[in-house]
């Protein structure tokens, strides 16, 4: 497993990258923007959001675009996906 800044790559079964990221505001730009959303989890009291991607390319380049403050998305999807994901860990 590798880390890159808040985001732990770790390939799957199926030759996919999944991406797990503890940033709740990451994970809901990634799920506003349509990126395959897995599952959330908590491990230890961590909360972890899962995408999956078709290359560690592509997760990279979101990752970085969004840390740079270089991503638009649409607010009202932004919201309920915070909503929904905290929704999830509640659980």
């Amino acid at each position: 497993m590798e880390i890159e800044n808040n985001i732990e790559i770790f390939p799957d079964e199926f030759s996919n990258e999944r991406f797990k990221s503890r940033d709740l505001y990451l994970a809901a730009y990634l799920m506003a923007t349509d990126h395959d959303f897995i599952e959330a989890s908590i491990d230890n009291e961590r909360r972890y959001f899962i995408f999956e991607f078709a290359d560690k390319d592509a997760c990279d380049q979101e990752e970085k675009l969004y840390t740079r403050g270089k991503t638009s998305v649409e607010t009202l999807s932004f919201v309920e996906s915070i909503k929904y994901l905290k929704k999830i860990v509640k659980q």
